[in-house]
């Protein structure tokens, strides 16, 4: 939805769902981890967390801040001999769906598997697990987005726009005020 359309309590509520509920939780969990010398945070930021989509301002700022929360957090906890045995992992899944026709892109649904195959929820969780145990601190779902990302970081910002504008990316509103993403 675009920004001068969002309805100020959904976007407080999609911050605290998305966001604040991280920062209570670590909150929580962190003292004990800090006594113990020992533990693993894991927050889930997005895809669009990273680089960000049109009409979904609500819920892409919502996800760089987790994302911000989590280096943060990454730079505090260095300071102390403590800190530094907690680990950290930030999970930044993409749209792991692949019908856009609720998100008013049906013809995504037809060339984007081709592209980027399907991701079983079951095989994709499996993988988090498994990069977790890892300690791996960012985690792309799928795998193949992090060219994606890559991509986003050393292009240009005026070459995103224009692939945005070839791929017609420019998301539907929807009527009912809330996010699809």
């Amino acid at each position: 939805m675009p920004i001068l359309n969002m309805n100020p309590n959904q976007v407080r509520r999609t911050m605290e769902v998305n966001t604040l509920s991280h920062f209570w939780m670590i909150q929580e969990f962190l003292p004990k981890m800090l006594e113990r010398k020992r533990g693993h945070i894991v927050a889930v930021s997005s895809l669009a967390g990273l680089v960000g989509a049109a009409n979904y301002t609500e819920y892409c700022a919502s996800k760089f801040a987790v994302m911000g929360l989590m280096l943060s957090l990454d730079r505090e906890l260095s300071l102390t001999e403590a800190g530094r045995t907690v680990r950290l992992t930030t999970v930044c899944p993409a749209v792991l769906s692949r019908d856009f026709s609720h998100m008013g892109l049906p013809y995504l649904s037809a060339w984007f598997p081709r592209i980027f195959p399907p991701v079983d929820a079951k095989a994709a969780a499996r993988e988090v697990v498994s990069r977790i145990l890892r300690d791996q601190e960012l985690i792309v779902l799928p795998a193949s987005f992090s060219v994606i990302l890559k991509l986003s970081q050393v292009l240009p910002h005026s070459v995103g726009k224009i692939v945005q504008e070839y791929l017609d990316y420019m998301v539907n509103p929807m009527t009912d005020g809330g996010t699809t993403f």
